[in-house]
């Protein structure tokens, strides 16, 4: 029995060095994947976090945001520690372990051989766990829902995702502004809100008339729905003129286009078919594509207009040989009350603001045009990328970089939801 007690001991005392060397070397890993930060590494430590992370165990006793802030800028150094520290385990380990030593301590003492080393263990699958809990998590909270730049932009824009809570975070929506608003609140931030857009209706409804009753003469090849809130005033105009029956005539007899979800729920709830969809993220590029293999050489092609005119839309249609008739149903303008507007120019001329939201490429133009016409804008793209810009989708990320702004972080898919969804993952950690 004592013969076969040693070798069980010896064969533990082995399988114990090889597991502390396999989380050594994940230490390493770690300090490596910290120091390169690249998103193939997030996915790395994403899967090793489904087995080794401890971080909802520990979540009660997580360091304060402020400890948070010196760890996200001197994480270089964090991660030459990890590195090293698995470094000097592996050699110690590869070089100084007596096995046959460990095996008589533990036949000598067998309690305290144990303890030591599931102390020691412990705190390496904590380092490991921890670390890559700590990229992993994040990357499995934002990764999804976010695109952020690569390289610097990556560890940059990333470490700022983290320290957004007790902010204060700008809010240029109009409609549901207060929704978002409630988020930030929630999760201790504080919510500046500045509507930066106003939908004012541009139905004229003796024009839609009129243009019913031309269409029904030259019906036209294709129709593009670019926005919900479009469609659903153009319909309601024809509920009032009396003319749906003929307006739903005219689609069921051309291609209907619906430019995302929301127009799509628009057209299904008045039974229209749609035959193109748009896929993500939902612009004028996705919509062309919907639309490659038709040739418009003489035909025309009703667009709804959404705010404004989407001229790369037009131009392309106008290029393939279409006859653009363009249905305006409503219009951007700046709110009536631009004071909260000009209150945020100025909380981010004096740098009071951490985190910016945009919903949609019409408020940056809005602000910029504000801040043109109060003589501020010089400083404002400067102002803005200090903060932690969000964006709602590509449309609104190219109109932000138009204006010379950084982008942080981007919506995928481009609707509230994710967006919404993406802040509160930020604003909670």
């Amino acid at each position: 029995m004592g013969a076969t007690s040693n070798l069980m001991w010896q064969l533990l005392v082995q399988f114990l060095i090889v597991l502390f060397l396999v989380v050594a070397v994940a230490g390493l890993a770690v300090g490596v994947g910290l120091i390169a930060s690249s998103p193939k590494m997030a996915q790395y430590f994403h899967v090793l976090n489904r087995w080794v992370s401890t971080r909802h165990i520990l979540r009660p006793v997580e360091v304060p945001v402020d400890t948070e802030r010196a760890t996200h800028r001197h994480y270089r150094w964090l991660a030459g520690g990890f590195f090293l520290g698995g470094l000097i385990a592996v050699f110690g380990l590869l070089t100084g372990l007596d096995a046959t030593a460990v095996s008589a301590a533990f036949a000598a003492k067998r309690f305290a051989p144990v303890v030591a080393i599931a102390v020691e263990s412990a705190k390496w699958v904590l380092i490991a766990g921890s670390g890559a809990g700590r990229g992993s998590s994040q990357a499995r909270r934002l990764g999804h829902r976010l695109y952020f730049g690569s390289g610097d932009d990556l560890r940059s824009h990333h470490a700022r995702a983290l320290l957004l809570k007790s902010k204060t975070v700008a809010i240029l929506e109009s409609r549901l502004g207060r929704q978002l608003a409630d988020l930030v609140e929630k999760r201790g931030g504080r919510p500046l809100l500045a509507p930066a857009l106003a939908e004012v209706p541009d139905i004229d409804q003796a024009g839609i008339a009129r243009l019913i009753g031309e269409l029904e003469t030259r019906p036209p090849k294709a129709a593009i729905f670019q926005t919900g809130v479009g469609t659903q005033a153009l319909f309601a105009a024809a509920d009032s003129l009396g003319a749906t029956p003929k307006l739903l005539g005219l689609l069921a007899s051309c291609v209907v286009v619906a430019r995302g979800p929301k127009p799509t729920a628009a057209l299904r709830s008045r039974e229209v078919r749609i035959d193109r969809s748009a896929r993500e993220p939902y612009t004028t590029v996705e919509v062309l594509e919907s639309l490659e293999e038709l040739s418009f050489r003489g035909e025309s092609v009703v667009v709804q207009r959404y705010g404004e005119s989407n001229l790369e839309l037009e131009k392309a249609l106008r290029a393939k040989g279409a006859e653009v008739v363009e249905i305006p149903t409503y219009r951007w303008a700046l709110p009536e009350d631009s004071g909260p507007l000009a209150g945020l120019i100025e909380a981010l001329d004096r740098g009071e603001v951490d985190a910016t939201v945009f919903t949609s490429a019409s408020q940056a133009h809005n602000l910029f045009a504000l801040a043109r016409k109060l003589g501020r804008d010089g400083p404002l793209a400067a102002n803005l990328s200090r903060t932690l810009v969000a964006s709602i989708g590509p449309v609104c990320s190219a109109a932000l970089r138009e204006h010379g702004v950084k982008i942080a972080l981007e919506a995928k898919p481009p609707k509230l939801g994710p967006l919404v969804t993406a802040l509160d993952r930020a604003l909670s950690s």
